[in-house]
């Protein structure tokens, strides 16, 4: 009998007396609630070696190979095609200004410069130019124009021509685009963004209206929840797609049931163009008090789901290290593994009103997080280019033994400079495990929770 090679991407949950089997290469998911069957695994485990017919069936699903060699073929493959997935979008963020309408609880650019100043007539050309030369360099499919700040919708007049200058260029050479707002100002422009396509408005609404207000109040301390709601429904009546983000922590997780029924009294759940999701708050400045970790957040939020099923309509797919046990337990469908975390390490770039470049969206304004200008010529710093773009991430420090580094992919690197200073040093930010173990226990006594968590699953790629 044949010695064979377990894999250590593997990872196991037990919950009562039963034992999943996850794999983060393969995507499969294994229900093993034989007690011979558990004892022959752990056997394996500990010797190498099992019955025929269990071997076969572990080869089948990619927990156990001949050897590790031919397991690294596959790490290869699946590398391969992870950058080629990531590669065919270059998401470019416009910020036509660091200005903001609002001062949210847990924002996490206080501190950069506030200033009313917005981007210039000809520092905007350079900025459409490069993006323009950087889209024919990277030889990627689609240009992703994303208008973002600060609050980039600010109704003022200068700043309404330069919303119009870059949406009128986006629109000329075939570039998507998105529009991150806080809504306030957003029934202004929804008449000129209608003009043109636009795959997506993210607008943030983190509760009922008392709940909303006090987290996300005006300059001037006024609520906005009442704007926002008008700018949704001025939207939503011209065509426009929304995607309402709701930012979770323990002071707002519990009302819920009450501002999804709200989406459902406006009649926004009936939209095909309308959706919502969780985000999650962190806090930077000591200045909120109610962020919570993901998995004490996600076992709050299917709670809540048991409870009120209509919360489903918000969506958990924005968390998606849950996904890689969603996907194959729920839909049959793999995740493809995550050798890095974001696009901020492959083909992400932001561009900025000062003609400054950065890689992290969360790090613009930051002078440790540039990393290169592009007016009056482009120009990286080669040494902070490398640092971002690196091959895999998931082997950043800290990482390389993580059991789940592959559901993970090394963890936002903004909030590891936040916490422990720039560069990233050992710092877990995403807390994958406990997150994957509460989703598991989930799965197993009450799937039903995650009915809606996906309509449509993204295939991966024949490899």
């Amino acid at each position: 009998m044949e010695s064979l090679y377990v894999s250590p991407y593997t990872l196991e949950f037990r919950v009562r007396e039963t034992l999943y089997l996850f794999n983060q290469l393969s995507g499969a998911v294994d229900r093993l609630s034989d007690k011979a069957v558990q004892q022959e695994w752990r056997l394996l485990k500990s010797f190498g070696r099992c019955s025929p017919t269990l071997s076969e069936v572990l080869r089948s699903r990619g927990y156990v190979w001949r050897d590790r060699q031919e397991e690294e073929v596959l790490i290869e493959r699946l590398r391969r095609a992870s950058d080629q997935q990531a590669s065919r979008i270059m998401r470019c963020h416009v910020i036509l200004t660091y200005d903001c309408n609002l001062q949210c609880a847990y924002c996490y650019e206080e501190g950069i410069l506030r200033e009313r100043e917005v981007v210039g007539r000809e520092r905007l050309k350079a900025m459409m130019g490069v993006i323009e030369h950087l889209a024919l360099e990277t030889r990627s499919e689609k240009a992703r124009i994303v208008l973002f700040g600060g609050e980039p919708l600010l109704k003022r007049p200068r700043q309404v021509t330069r919303i119009q200058q870059v949406l009128e260029h986006a629109t000329r050479n075939g570039w998507d685009i998105e529009v991150v707002t806080n809504g306030v100002d957003l029934d202004y422009f929804v008449p000129i963004l209608a003009e043109h396509k636009i795959s997506q408005i993210q607008v943030t609404l983190d509760g009922p209206k008392d709940i909303h207000d006090g987290r996300r109040p005006r300059v001037d301390g006024a609520g906005s929840f009442e704007a926002v709601v008008r700018s949704i429904d001025s939207a939503l009546a011209s065509q426009l797609p929304i995607a309402v983000r709701v930012n979770a922590d323990t002071q707002n997780v519990e009302h819920i049931a009450e501002l999804v029924n709200h989406f459902a009294a406006r009649g926004w759940l009936d939209e095909s163009r309308f959706g919502a999701y969780w985000g999650l708050t962190f806090d930077l400045h000591d200045r909120h008090p109610y962020c919570a970790t993901s998995h004490v957040m996600l076992k709050r939020i299917l709670d809540i789901r048991r409870k009120h099923p209509l919360t489903k309509r918000v969506s958990l797919e924005a968390w998606e290290a849950l996904q890689f046990l969603l996907y194959p337990f729920l839909l049959k469908e793999p995740r493809l593994p995550k050798f890095f975390f974001c696009g901020a390490q492959r083909n992400e770039w932001c561009f900025d009103l000062y003609g400054d470049v950065y890689f992290c969206a969360d790090g613009v304004g930051r002078e440790e997080f540039k990393t290169g200008r592009y007016d009056p010529t482009f120009e990286l710093d080669h040494q902070r280019a490398r640092f971002w773009r690196q091959p895999e991430t998931s082997q950043a420090p800290g990482c390389a033994q993580c059991r789940v580094r592959l559901c993970c992919g090394g963890g936002c690197w903004f909030r590891r400079a936040c916490t422990s200073r720039y560069p990233p040093a050992t710092c877990c930010t995403e807390h994958v495990w406990p997150l994957l173990a509460v989703t598991m226990k989930y799965l197993h006594r009450s799937p039903e929770v995650f009915e809606v968590a996906r309509k449509t699953p993204e295939r991966r790629p024949a490899l």
